[in-house]
């Protein structure tokens, strides 16, 4: 017999389910990269990881722009931000 975890609303954990978010990133421009961040780290949720996935190559226009933007924001909230650069994708 299926049981119910909890029977009524208010019995419900004050605390929501921690999630992750993934970005992932191929030449954006540093405007919009930076409205998606600050979007993300204005949640009011407090358990939450982002993981930024960036294939961007380095030799594309606003590379230099780019870096710099999420420099700031693993700087600022090193503990909730991961950076990858996913790199020879076409190599295989």
């Amino acid at each position: 017999m299926h049981q119910r975890r909890f029977k009524y609303d208010k019995e419900l954990p004050s605390t929501m389910v921690a999630f992750d978010v993934i970005i992932p990133i191929y030449q954006i421009h540093p405007t919009i990269l930076r409205e998606c961040l600050e979007s993300v780290c204005n949640q009011t949720h407090e358990d939450w990881h982002c993981y930024i996935v960036d294939g961007t190559p380095t030799d594309w226009k606003h590379i230099n722009e780019h870096q710099t933007l999420i420099r700031e924001v693993l700087d600022k909230e090193q503990e909730r931000f991961s950076y990858i650069i996913q790199s020879g994708i076409g190599d295989c």
